[in-house]
Protein backbone atom coordinates (compact mmCIF):
# COMPACT_ATOMS: atom_id res chain seq x y z
CA UNK A 1 0.00 0.00 0.00
CA UNK A 2 1.40 3.39 -1.25
CA UNK A 3 0.79 5.73 2.27
CA UNK A 4 1.91 9.09 0.51
CA UNK A 5 2.81 11.05 -2.75
CA UNK A 6 7.21 9.97 -1.80
CA UNK A 7 5.80 5.96 -2.09
CA UNK A 8 3.62 6.65 -5.37
CA UNK A 9 6.58 8.83 -7.15
CA UNK A 10 8.75 5.50 -6.13
CA UNK A 11 6.84 3.39 -7.86
CA UNK A 12 7.28 5.98 -11.00
CA UNK A 13 11.13 5.68 -10.57
CA UNK A 14 11.35 2.19 -10.98
CA UNK A 15 8.23 1.59 -13.34
CA UNK A 16 10.59 4.26 -15.72
CA UNK A 17 13.65 1.76 -15.04
CA UNK A 18 11.90 -1.29 -16.33
CA UNK A 19 10.64 0.56 -19.44
CA UNK A 20 13.88 1.11 -20.21
CA UNK A 21 15.22 -2.23 -19.22
CA UNK A 22 12.32 -4.24 -21.28
CA UNK A 23 11.64 -1.97 -24.07
CA UNK A 24 14.75 -0.15 -24.77
CA UNK A 25 12.83 2.92 -25.73
CA UNK A 26 15.23 5.45 -28.40
CA UNK A 27 12.98 8.01 -28.06
CA UNK A 28 10.34 8.63 -25.35
CA UNK A 29 7.59 11.65 -24.65
CA UNK A 30 7.12 12.57 -20.65
CA UNK A 31 4.04 14.36 -20.42
CA UNK A 32 5.11 17.26 -17.76
CA UNK A 33 8.54 18.47 -15.89
CA UNK A 34 6.65 18.68 -12.54
CA UNK A 35 9.25 15.48 -11.23
CA UNK A 36 12.24 17.15 -12.97
CA UNK A 37 11.61 20.18 -11.56
CA UNK A 38 11.28 19.49 -7.88
CA UNK A 39 15.09 19.44 -6.46
CA UNK A 40 14.33 16.89 -4.03
CA UNK A 41 12.25 14.33 -6.67
CA UNK A 42 15.18 11.96 -9.08
CA UNK A 43 14.17 13.31 -12.79
CA UNK A 44 12.56 10.53 -14.19
CA UNK A 45 13.67 11.53 -17.63
CA UNK A 46 17.46 11.09 -16.85
CA UNK A 47 16.68 7.84 -15.86
CA UNK A 48 16.26 7.02 -20.31
CA UNK A 49 19.23 6.17 -22.61
CA UNK A 50 17.14 7.68 -25.44
CA UNK A 51 16.09 10.94 -26.84
CA UNK A 52 14.03 12.40 -24.17
CA UNK A 53 11.09 14.73 -25.30
CA UNK A 54 9.16 16.81 -22.17
CA UNK A 55 5.84 18.18 -22.94
CA UNK A 56 5.27 20.41 -19.85
CA UNK A 57 1.98 23.09 -19.73
CA UNK A 58 3.26 25.44 -17.40
CA UNK A 59 6.58 27.88 -18.22
CA UNK A 60 7.56 28.07 -14.78
CA UNK A 61 7.60 24.35 -13.75
CA UNK A 62 9.47 24.08 -17.45
CA UNK A 63 12.04 26.46 -16.62
CA UNK A 64 13.01 24.88 -13.31
CA UNK A 65 13.17 21.62 -14.95
CA UNK A 66 15.54 23.25 -17.54
CA UNK A 67 17.73 24.53 -15.19
CA UNK A 68 17.79 21.02 -13.29
CA UNK A 69 18.88 18.93 -16.42
CA UNK A 70 19.90 21.26 -19.24
CA UNK A 71 20.20 20.22 -22.40
CA UNK A 72 19.81 16.52 -22.19
CA UNK A 73 16.13 16.62 -22.64
CA UNK A 74 14.03 18.14 -25.48
CA UNK A 75 11.84 20.98 -24.09
CA UNK A 76 8.29 21.82 -25.38
CA UNK A 77 6.03 24.05 -23.74
CA UNK A 78 2.41 22.73 -24.77
CA UNK A 79 -0.92 20.97 -23.95
CA UNK A 80 -1.11 16.97 -24.06
CA UNK A 81 -4.37 17.71 -25.74
CA UNK A 82 -2.55 19.04 -28.87
CA UNK A 83 -0.96 16.47 -31.75
CA UNK A 84 2.97 16.25 -31.57
CA UNK A 85 4.20 15.92 -35.12
CA UNK A 86 6.66 13.05 -33.67
CA UNK A 87 6.58 9.63 -33.19
CA UNK A 88 7.86 8.10 -30.14
CA UNK A 89 8.68 4.55 -29.12
CA UNK A 90 6.97 5.08 -25.61
CA UNK A 91 5.33 7.95 -24.13
CA UNK A 92 4.85 8.18 -20.34
CA UNK A 93 2.16 10.06 -18.48
CA UNK A 94 2.18 9.68 -14.79
CA UNK A 95 -0.85 11.43 -13.40
CA UNK A 96 -1.26 13.84 -16.20
CA UNK A 97 -4.45 12.82 -18.11
CA UNK A 98 -6.49 12.92 -14.93
CA UNK A 99 -5.77 17.10 -14.83
CA UNK A 100 -7.78 17.72 -18.16
CA UNK A 101 -11.54 16.82 -18.36
CA UNK A 102 -12.82 13.29 -19.57
CA UNK A 103 -14.28 14.67 -22.65
CA UNK A 104 -10.68 15.75 -23.31
CA UNK A 105 -9.09 12.84 -22.63
CA UNK A 106 -10.93 11.09 -25.61
CA UNK A 107 -8.82 13.70 -27.36
CA UNK A 108 -5.18 12.75 -25.41
CA UNK A 109 -5.68 8.85 -25.29
CA UNK A 110 -5.92 9.21 -29.26
CA UNK A 111 -3.54 11.52 -29.59
CA UNK A 112 -1.12 9.16 -27.42
CA UNK A 113 -2.12 6.53 -29.80
CA UNK A 114 -1.11 8.99 -33.06
CA UNK A 115 2.15 9.70 -31.48
CA UNK A 116 3.29 6.11 -30.68
CA UNK A 117 5.24 3.97 -33.36
CA UNK A 118 4.11 0.85 -34.57
CA UNK A 119 5.57 -1.16 -31.90
CA UNK A 120 5.35 1.64 -28.99
CA UNK A 121 4.26 1.56 -25.54
CA UNK A 122 1.91 3.78 -23.45
CA UNK A 123 2.55 3.74 -19.49
CA UNK A 124 -0.11 5.91 -17.65
CA UNK A 125 -1.44 6.23 -14.49
CA UNK A 126 -4.48 7.65 -13.65
CA UNK A 127 -7.62 8.07 -10.72
CA UNK A 128 -10.03 6.40 -11.45
CA UNK A 129 -13.58 5.01 -9.39
CA UNK A 130 -15.62 2.20 -9.40
CA UNK A 131 -18.14 3.86 -7.39
CA UNK A 132 -20.74 4.43 -9.61
CA UNK A 133 -19.55 8.42 -9.92
CA UNK A 134 -21.19 8.86 -13.55
CA UNK A 135 -17.89 9.72 -16.00
CA UNK A 136 -15.74 11.60 -13.47
CA UNK A 137 -15.85 13.58 -9.86
CA UNK A 138 -13.37 16.94 -9.92
CA UNK A 139 -11.24 16.54 -7.13
CA UNK A 140 -10.60 20.33 -6.42
CA UNK A 141 -8.10 19.19 -4.06
CA UNK A 142 -5.53 18.35 -6.31
CA UNK A 143 -6.52 20.14 -9.56
CA UNK A 144 -7.65 16.41 -10.74
CA UNK A 145 -10.37 14.76 -12.21
CA UNK A 146 -11.11 11.14 -10.83
CA UNK A 147 -12.50 9.27 -14.07
CA UNK A 148 -15.11 6.17 -14.02
CA UNK A 149 -12.88 3.22 -14.69
CA UNK A 150 -14.89 1.62 -17.07
CA UNK A 151 -15.19 5.04 -19.14
CA UNK A 152 -11.67 5.50 -19.16
CA UNK A 153 -11.07 1.74 -20.08
CA UNK A 154 -13.56 2.35 -22.54
CA UNK A 155 -11.25 5.12 -24.33
CA UNK A 156 -7.98 2.45 -24.08
CA UNK A 157 -10.42 -0.23 -26.11
CA UNK A 158 -11.37 1.95 -28.62
CA UNK A 159 -7.37 3.33 -29.08
CA UNK A 160 -5.27 -0.04 -28.28
CA UNK A 161 -5.79 -3.17 -29.02
CA UNK A 162 -3.72 -4.92 -26.04
CA UNK A 163 -3.80 -3.30 -22.69
CA UNK A 164 -2.60 -4.02 -18.89
CA UNK A 165 -4.13 -2.32 -15.80
CA UNK A 166 -2.27 -2.71 -11.97
CA UNK A 167 -4.12 -1.08 -9.15
CA UNK A 168 -1.76 0.71 -7.18
CA UNK A 169 -3.54 0.88 -2.96
CA UNK A 170 -3.31 4.44 -1.94
CA UNK A 171 -4.77 6.12 1.01
CA UNK A 172 -4.33 9.66 0.55
CA UNK A 173 -4.41 12.23 2.81
CA UNK A 174 -8.07 13.25 1.72
CA UNK A 175 -10.77 11.56 3.15
CA UNK A 176 -13.21 12.18 0.06
CA UNK A 177 -10.40 10.96 -2.21
CA UNK A 178 -9.71 8.09 -0.20
CA UNK A 179 -13.55 6.44 -0.19
CA UNK A 180 -14.02 7.68 -4.15
CA UNK A 181 -10.56 6.22 -5.66
CA UNK A 182 -7.87 4.10 -6.74
CA UNK A 183 -4.85 5.14 -8.45
CA UNK A 184 -4.39 2.36 -11.84
CA UNK A 185 -1.74 2.42 -13.75
CA UNK A 186 -2.13 1.27 -17.48
CA UNK A 187 0.47 -0.28 -19.65
CA UNK A 188 -0.62 -0.21 -23.52
CA UNK A 189 0.11 -1.36 -26.45
CA UNK A 190 0.09 0.57 -30.03
CA UNK A 191 -2.41 -1.31 -32.44
CA UNK A 192 0.61 -3.63 -33.89
CA UNK A 193 2.73 -3.60 -31.03
CA UNK A 194 3.61 -6.82 -29.83
CA UNK A 195 4.98 -7.76 -26.16
CA UNK A 196 8.12 -10.03 -25.84
CA UNK A 197 8.73 -10.27 -22.39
Amino acid sequence: MFDNFEDVYKYYVVVAQLIERIFCPKKILKTDAYNESVESMEPIASIFSGDVVILELYSDILENAKRRLGDKIRWFLGDIRVLLDEKFDVIVDFSTIDHVSPEDMKVVVSNYKNMLNDSGVLSVIVWTSNKNIGEYVENDCYNQFIVDRSYFEKLLDNNFDIWFAKELIFAPPHEKITELCTLVHYLCLSKKGKLYV
